[in-house]
């Protein structure tokens, strides 16, 4: 009898699980015409449990740092990619001097704060850092000179209060200039933020299949130590885009490998993947974006 009842529970996960992934793709075929490729394969399903079954294994979890995180991903062929948004916080110029920008950093949001001059001069430290946002901030006409400075800036957004017309039309064709000769441009793209814990969703448009509760719900995804907790300090959000286009990896790799929960969108397009890897993105939780075009995954 036993026997049985978990067998009814393992084949309900994989129907939900199989349920899911084609409702996110239903749900985004827009995007799949217009994104050339990129499949939101998993809409983030609020209030959803699924059964830990083969997912009950999460390596590293709590240990894991963003430098390690980093080197683990290009042990297996790919690229980690953050975008780091502080938009709306109260971060201020002081606490910008306290923070790093790893090469991981390509993107920054710093729209509607207080940064002035002395804040957007920090962001040189980021020496990969691509695409900055500095809307409705206390910036200068001296920040944008600055921001010239910086090796790979390809993608600004100035409009402030204290930016002359003049300077804004400089560095947009400085930069649309740049952007034509820079090799190997980061492919992520800033997403929303996620919604505060304490927030309810609601699961009125994820199908019945989907909703399957159970008595051991996974554990919560990872959180990075290091960088990760920096940001979180200063009431940031970071988002980690993983683009393994094209590499080795395998399914297994997949499932020996931490998935943080600040994974928003992975490519996985030419590898071998198959349905047993995509299964494990599960276990990061937030991912919205999932490119898997020339892999081996079904409809199943």
């Amino acid at each position: 009898m036993e026997s049985d009842s978990s067998l009814d529970m393992v084949n309900a996960t994989e129907e939900a699980a199989m349920h899911l992934r084609i409702y996110g793709q239903v749900r985004s075929t827009k995007n799949l015409a217009l994104g050339g490729g990129n499949v939101n394969c998993f809409q983030r399903p609020a209030n959803i449990i699924f059964l830990a079954f083969s997912l009950t294994c999460l390596i590293g979890c709590g240990g894991t740092s963003h430098t390690d995180f980093a080197q683990q991903v290009r042990d297996l062929g790919g690229t980690m990619h953050v975008h780091v948004d502080f938009g709306g916080t109260d971060i201020t110029d002081g606490d910008l001097a306290t923070l790093d920008f790893p090469d991981t950093v390509r993107s920054v949001s710093l729209c509607d704060t207080s940064i002035s001059d002395a804040g957007a001069q920090e962001l040189a430290k980021g020496l990969n850092i691509e695409q900055i946002d500095l809307t409705n901030t206390k910036i200068t006409d001296r920040a944008l000179e600055n921001l010239r400075l910086m090796p790979r800036l390809c993608m600004v957004n100035v409009a402030s209060p204290e930016v002359s017309p003049q300077a804004f039309g400089k560095i947009r064709f400085f930069l649309s200039d740049r952007m034509l000769k820079i090799q190997g441009r980061s492919p992520i793209l800033a997403l929303p933020r996620l919604p505060a814990e304490t927030d309810e969703g609601s699961t009125e448009d994820i199908p019945e299949a989907a909703q399957v509760i159970t008595v051991e719900p996974l554990p919560r995804g990872e959180r990075l130590r290091g960088y990760d907790l920096a940001v979180a300090k200063h009431d940031g959000e970071l988002q980690i885009h993983l683009d393994f286009q094209n590499s080795q990896i395998t399914d297994e790799d997949l499932a020996s490998m931490p998935l943080p929960e600040n994974i928003r969108s992975i490519s996985l397009r030419g590898t071998a993947i198959t349905d047993q890897g995509v299964n494990e993105l599960l276990r990061a939780g937030n991912i919205e974006i999932v490119d898997l075009q020339n892999t081996a995954v079904t409809d199943a």
